[in-house]
């Protein structure tokens, strides 16, 4: 059913943004809470992607499952956060990478919302749950989980790994490749991807601002780098004998967007 969705959304030809989104409105449209059994319940497909996509029924945990595993297979960075809702129950949220932070997602939350009325839909560490005046989020481990498997979420090497934003994701346009905005896509930008990738590697400081990057970072594995450069070369090489296709559909069988 996974790999039916992925033809069926065509994410191969959208932006980060858009595949994230196609994702979330499907599961908070389509997955309904498993108010019968909650923690209680002995079905275990509550717990997991299966209950999910298939059933259309689960617990937090299975919408969590559902959301990685849909976001991975698209070519968005994602992982799982279990915690506390509301300081009490244990409840499981998503993290997926714009840029270079991450975002929160609680698909669970925002169950049988319409998109203009999403609470939880790429929220930065200090809003997270600004528009909500009862549900809360505390990253803290399950109670009676001792599996090492949650122990990484809470240390400073997860943290560096997977920087979450402070504030909420705005989406803003911009074109795959052209970083210097002149509504070309050409060795300029190439060389401009080549420039920061030095500086990046020798002082680890950027010298692009966030629309720059996510224009540089063609492939979308969260650097903009030699990689990067060579795709967009390869692109400039094909529109200039004649090639039509945006740099996005140009990529498509190439890399793992």
């Amino acid at each position: 059913r996974i790999e039916s969705m992925m033809n069926e959304f065509d994410l191969k030809t959208k932006k980060p943004y858009e595949r994230i989104k196609i994702i979330y409105d499907y599961v908070t449209e389509n997955v309904s809470y498993d108010n019968e059994h909650d923690d209680t319940s002995e079905d275990r497909t509550a717990y997991s992607a299966y209950g999910a996509l298939i059933n259309g029924v689960s617990l937090c945990q299975g919408n969590a499952q559902l959301m990685y595993r849909l976001l991975t297979m698209s070519g968005i960075s994602s992982r799982i956060i279990p915690g506390k809702g509301n300081d009490d129950a244990n409840h499981a949220w998503n993290i997926a990478r714009i840029g270079r932070k991450y975002y929160y997602l609680d698909s669970t939350w925002d169950e049988g919302f319409s998109e203009e009325n999403y609470r939880y839909f790429m929220r930065g560490s200090q809003d997270f749950d600004s528009l909500s005046a009862s549900n809360t989020h505390t990253l803290q481990k399950w109670d009676g989980t001792e599996s090492p498997i949650y122990s990484d979420y809470e240390t400073e090497s997860f943290s560096a790994r997977y920087p979450v934003a402070e504030s909420s994701f705005i989406p803003f346009e911009y074109t795959l490749g052209d970083i210097d905005e002149n509504n070309a896509v050409d060795a300029r930008d190439a060389t401009a991807v080549l420039v920061e990738y030095a500086e990046m590697s020798t002082s680890g400081e950027t010298t692009f601002s966030e629309k720059e990057y996510m224009s540089a970072d063609v492939n979308n594995d969260g650097v903009a780098d030699s990689s990067d450069a060579s795709h967009i070369l390869a692109y400039y090489s094909y529109v200039s004998t004649g090639g039509k296709a945006d740099m996005i559909n140009f990529l498509k069988d190439e890399v793992s967007l």
